[in-house]
């Protein structure tokens, strides 16, 4: 072991490789590892990667995932034997009620900036020290790597702001981002009777896009007796997401014969709730399908993955966006109505609508991963035409 961590050395210029990284290294020399960067804004976009981490491994590739934060401890559970890097974000605050989200951004726009370089520093010092062969980066416009092929994930290829003139200019700004990876993977389908509307269809889609179809951990809901009324999924940066949680403690004093099911999204508990409401700090896969087995009514936020998750599993939900996140309103908005979704402003938000609504399903969405089966092959192939 120790002439070939000698080697190892040699080769990769790196003397920090101990007695795991090797075995790794052995196990591994066959398959090209791919380095997974979700972004750590909220829970969604490292719960849309595990289908593409299955599919990866599936396809006898080796998934890094790159994280932090929520999105580090929600992949943990999923994967507890892969390889994990803590790779920092930027911490964004979203608006307090009555901010413009755009004027919060643009405050917040000198640390994003320096955010996205710092990781596209650490990307490439990442290449050159773990052996990486391609990088997948979910909506992280710094993890790239000019020297190895890099996919970016977005469902937002027209970004909303709620105004013309900002549209413009936050589209030019991604599309400058965007030309930095060789391949964008669009999570929802090409044709009309899709999820993500006009955010992701229309014209000026880039050349290098591709639909790769609904990303879900799961593809239905087994039947299952009903334990509680409600079931509450949060997620999503703070101020907002603690607001939105004391609304809903606060109203469910007001139905004591109820029971309802809250999971947090962050991994801490809080003492005190009432007697008829569980609470669960974060839940991988399996908890989640049990919880919408479980429960007549689900109420979370307009979040894409959510979206992709319900609608794949033939589930309906309560939307209710995050005020002033403008792509979650416009989720919320073209949704409404469609595919048995309903939506509810935070301001308006009442439980007793919800719980005197008569629970509906949905007509499940076509859920294919063939299209995410074949992007993964077709990347996978580019990954050994670059590393013959």
């Amino acid at each position: 072991m120790v002439i070939l961590a000698y080697f190892v050395q040699k080769i990769y210029g790196y003397s920090g490789y101990d007695e795991r990284h090797i075995i790794i290294l052995i196990g591994m020399m066959n398959h090209p590892n791919i380095l997974i960067c979700p972004l750590d804004w909220g829970l969604g976009h490292a719960a849309r990667c595990v289908p593409i981490i299955r599919a990866l491994y599936a396809q006898g590739a080796n998934p890094i995932i790159a994280a932090d934060c929520g999105p580090l401890e929600l992949l943990q559970k999923e994967f507890p034997n892969l390889e994990f890097i803590r790779f920092p974000g930027v911490p964004v605050t979203y608006p307090s009620q009555g901010e413009s989200m755009v004027w919060s951004m643009l405050k917040q726009s000198p640390a994003l900036l320096k955010g996205i370089s710092e990781e596209t520093a650490c990307v490439e010092n990442l290449v050159q020290k773990r052996n990486i062969h391609a990088v997948i980066s979910d909506n992280r416009f710094g993890a790239y790597s000019k020297k190895i092929p890099s996919v970016y994930i977005t469902h937002q290829i027209h970004i909303q702001t709620s105004h013309w003139l900002t549209d413009a200019l936050a589209r030019k700004q991604h599309a400058y981002y965007m030309k930095n990876f060789q391949a964008v993977w669009i999570p929802d389908h090409e044709e009309k009777d899709n999820l993500s509307g006009k955010l992701s269809h229309g014209n000026n889609i880039p050349a290098s896009a591709q639909y790769i179809g609904l990303l879900s951990r799961f593809t239905s809901i087994p039947d299952a007796e009903k334990k509680y009324d409600t079931a509450f999924i949060l997620s999503g940066p703070e101020p907002q997401r603690t607001i939105f949680e004391h609304q809903i403690l606060n109203e469910i004093d007001s139905f004591p014969n109820k029971k309802f099911v809250l999971v947090r999204g962050k991994n801490e508990t809080i003492d005190g709730l009432p007697k008829n409401i569980t609470c669960i700090p974060l839940a991988e896969t399996k908890t989640i399908q049990e919880l919408y087995a479980q429960s007549n009514q689900v109420v979370c936020r307009s979040g894409y993955t959510s979206i992709m998750e319900m609608a794949s599993a033939g589930r309906s939900a309560w939307l209710v966006p995050t005020p002033g996140q403008t792509e979650q309103e416009y989720l919320a908005d073209y949704l409404a109505g469609r595919m048995g979704f309903k939506t509810m402003t935070q301001d308006s938000f009442t439980l007793h609508k919800i719980l005197e609504t008569p629970p509906t399903n949905i007509l499940q969405v076509k859920y294919d991963n063939h299209f995410l089966q074949g992007a993964i092959s077709t990347f996978l192939n580019s990954i050994k035409k670059a590393n013959p």
